[in-house]
């Protein structure tokens, strides 16, 4: 049996004990908190133990990071990427799950099942304009209403 080098030894646990945590690898939903985008800096880890039952090492762990956390009136921009008669699911590219529910959408829009898509005609667009459709792929503008996050 070989014996590896500079793999073990104290080392080895300090570089372990300064990367991030393995259950909080950013891109993560805290609750309560926001959108885990990237952790900056550990700050202590302390009084790591093992689980009794099933093996896992837990340590309590302070660090800063940098959350998402839009606040109301903010305005996003995104692609949408699901509709239904609910509304629409909005991705921002780094989050996926900002929804647009059918009464955030501009009176008068109705849903199109055959399209696929929520269409909306401006009260002051002229005879013969189309309506502007939220269907997959469209670019919206978001005003947020709420952040919420919730544990997954």
């Amino acid at each position: 049996m070989e014996r590896g080098t500079g793999s073990s030894g104290r080392g080895a646990a300090v570089r372990a004990a300064r990367a991030p945590p393995p259950t909080l690898t950013p891109p993560q939903v805290v609750h309560g908190v926001g959108l885990i985008v990237s952790i900056a800096a550990l700050l202590s880890a302390d009084g790591g133990f093992v689980h009794a039952g099933d093996g896992a090492a837990l340590w309590r762990v302070r660090f800063r990071a940098a959350a998402f956390r839009p606040a109301p009136g903010d305005v996003l921009t995104g692609t949408v990427v699901s509709v239904d008669p609910g509304g629409a699911r909005v991705s921002l590219g780094f989050f996926d799950d900002v929804s647009l529910p059918r009464d955030g959408l501009p009176p008068p829009s109705t849903f199109d099942a055959a399209r696929r898509a929520w269409l909306h005609t401006p009260p002051d667009a002229a005879d013969g304009d189309e309506p502007l459709d939220v269907a997959p792929g469209a670019v919206v503008r978001v005003r947020v209403r709420e952040a919420r996050f919730d544990a997954p």
